[in-house]
């Protein structure tokens, strides 16, 4: 097995190399767990000799974009809602105008009078009851139920008194 030195992984990992040599060189890395390491501190070195930063606007850069976004989301979103309130409001037209055709409003404004008419009736009674004489009805009902209950005890009294 031959193993490859720093400066060749150094060349494989900046891709300056042929690339029957690439794969080569990828295959011994699978293998050697030496070269494995060679490998591993070239590219470390490689990276700690760079400055490697994040940019200070990266942030609101980032920031920005979601923002962008969002707005464009909300207003997909509200045009699909406008749609939608336009559809609804297409097909409820079309039903009042399905039924104003077949006469269901005319049945409903036919039927109504007829109805009120027979609430307003039952409501008068009911006035009637309340504001005149509710108290003498109680009395008189009240009176009544007592006598019934009494003209009973009288009649089981004389059944066994016989």
């Amino acid at each position: 097995m031959r193993h490859y030195d720093i400066k060749q992984w150094k060349l494989f990992s900046e891709n300056l190399i042929e690339e029957n040599m690439h794969i080569e060189m990828q295959q011994h890395l699978l293998e050697c767990d030496q070269c494995m390491e060679l490998y591993l501190t070239s590219v470390e070195e490689k990276t700690n000799g760079e400055d490697t930063y994040i940019n200070e606007d990266f942030t609101d850069n980032i920031m920005n974009t979601i923002r962008s976004e969002n707005k464009k989301i909300k207003e997909k979103n509200y045009k699909r809602r406008r749609i939608n309130l336009i559809g609804c409001y297409a097909a409820a037209s079309c039903f009042t105008i399905f039924l104003m055709w077949s006469g269901a409003f005319q049945f409903l404004f036919d039927a109504i009078p007829k109805h009120s008419g027979e609430f307003a009736n039952s409501s008068l009674k009911r006035e009637k009851v309340f504001v005149s004489g509710w108290t003498d009805r109680l009395t008189d009902e009240t009176s009544s139920l007592i006598n019934n209950i009494s003209s009973k005890e009288l009649s089981v009294k004389n059944k066994k008194g016989k």
